[in-house]
């Protein structure tokens, strides 16, 4: 299977947004917008997938069960891992009382649902309760895991009416539209922790892709 071609540039687009967002968790004050790292990696996201589909789907390769394959044997391993030194480490971090949330929490990151569960147990992500959050990050894997369930089916249904550039247009739209009902509407978790929310953003990279 052929490879798709690699960008440097790209890697250069990761790195601003990994030091733009490790700089404004460590302090805030000294790149107030560097939250919008975590934005950018969305849209890459979108734009290295769909780079990955179209070659395969060109060279008569692709397939949606081995899609998934290749996505769980990439990050499975790594959260799996991630996962249980955080809850071993966690008795000497949080208190005991606070021990069934960060299972609860953990069983979210592991299971790829963070986003949903934390749109119920969080009053927001800027709040002081979720500062407490051992698992709170991975709410970004979650919207992206989520993303790769139904984004090659849609990809394969655009390609075979003809319609690709169309039918991610659409997509992108309504979920532009339903993320900026939401910001209007005051209903900031929603806004902030759900893939129909963030979907345009990835949807963003895949029209530019």
């Amino acid at each position: 299977m052929g490879k798709v071609a690699y960008y440097k540039d790209i890697d250069l687009l990761r790195a601003i947004a990994v030091i733009a967002v490790v700089t404004y968790h460590f302090n805030e004050a000294w790149l107030p917008s560097g939250y919008l790292g975590v934005d950018l990696f969305f849209v890459i996201w979108g734009f290295v997938i769909t780079l990955q589909i179209t070659k395969r789907h060109k060279q008569g390769t692709f397939s949606v069960i081995t899609f998934f394959q290749r996505r769980i044997k990439r990050i499975l391993p790594l959260v799996t891992a991630v996962v249980l030194c955080t809850l071993l480490l966690s008795p000497f971090i949080v208190m005991r009382a606070g021990l069934k949330s960060v299972a609860l929490d953990a069983n979210s990151a592991l299971l790829c649902y963070s986003i949903i569960w934390h749109q119920i147990s969080l009053e927001g992500y800027w709040s002081e309760q979720a500062h407490n959050k051992l698992f709170l990050h991975f709410w970004s894997l979650a919207v992206e895991e989520q993303f790769y369930l139904c984004y090659p089916v849609i990809f394969l249904l655009a390609i075979k009416l003809k319609k690709l550039s169309c039918f991610i247009s659409l997509i992108l739209i309504a979920s532009l539209s339903y993320y900026l009902w939401a910001q209007y509407s005051n209903q900031q978790n929603l806004a902030f922790f759900s893939t129909l929310t963030r979907m345009w953003q990835l949807l963003t990279g895949a029209l530019i892709a």
